[in-house]
């Protein structure tokens, strides 16, 4: 009797200890309702191709419709800090999984929508925004925070929309 209580107490005491995260809502209620989206692409198509290209010549393809639907979770959610204004964080642990682009298609999407945004390349090791978009990689982030250079001669304007973009050198 006492080896099955020690045993419900201690598989108690291990879920109540347990800190992981096993799915999409505790990760939200964890992170202050944040919001997590998966761009859905057609792979065999991208392989050739640059997703900005893609985006902009098929507007109705699967790829814009996926950052539409993050652009409108987003703009929902900024409505309650507009004066504030809004950070966005595109990350991942992973190299080369689309955080640079995916960032350039949701700033490109708000600035249709007339809301003013600036993308930060703060990929220190492998920034790649500057050569994604064709713009000289200095003056950059690294720059603007030694104080070499002042912000607003930093920001450069996205070729593609009415975004700007502060790059970071490889």
């Amino acid at each position: 009797i006492g080896g099955v209580f020690f045993g419900i107490a201690f598989l108690f005491f291990r879920s109540f200890a347990d800190k992981s995260v096993r799915d999409a809502s505790q990760l939200r209620m964890l992170t202050d309702g944040a919001i997590f989206t998966q761009l859905r692409t057609p792979g065999f198509l991208l392989r050739h191709t640059s997703p900005l290209t893609v985006a902009k010549e098929n507007p109705l393809g699967p790829l814009s419709e996926s950052v539409r639907s993050l652009r409108s979770h987003l703009m929902l959610s900024m409505t309650k800090e507009k004066e504030a204004g809004t950070v966005v964080s595109v990350v991942s642990t992973r190299t080369d999984c689309g955080k640079t682009t995916t960032s350039l298609l949701l700033a490109r999407s708000l600035a249709q929508m007339k809301v003013s945004c600036v993308v930060v390349d703060t990929d220190l090791r492998r920034g790649s925004i500057s050569s994604v978009l064709g713009l000289p990689s200095q003056p950059d982030v690294i720059d603007v925070l030694t104080g070499k250079t002042p912000l607003k001669e930093a920001i450069r304007n996205d070729p593609g929309s009415d975004a700007q973009v502060l790059t970071a050198r490889s």
